[in-house]
């Protein structure tokens, strides 16, 4: 599956698997997460989590965070 199919069908998984509920996900290190994501990781994560109001984000960092 290309990669694009693949994050879109996740997507949807993870929406039906939630259903009408809140899901809270927790990180460590986030910014290991963010520097992994990388500049336009970090733009599609935004936008994800903006456009699904069920999901919610909170993570900590060791270390500030560059823009």
């Amino acid at each position: 599956m290309p990669p694009q199919a693949a994050e879109e069908a996740a997507g949807a998984l993870l929406e039906e698997v939630v259903g009408g509920k809140t899901l809270l996900v927790l990180v460590e290190n986030l910014e290991d997460l963010f520097k992994g994501l990388g500049p336009e990781g970090q733009v599609r994560l935004r936008r994800y989590l903006r456009e699904h109001p069920f999901l919610l984000f909170s993570g900590h960092a060791q270390s500030l965070l560059t823009a």
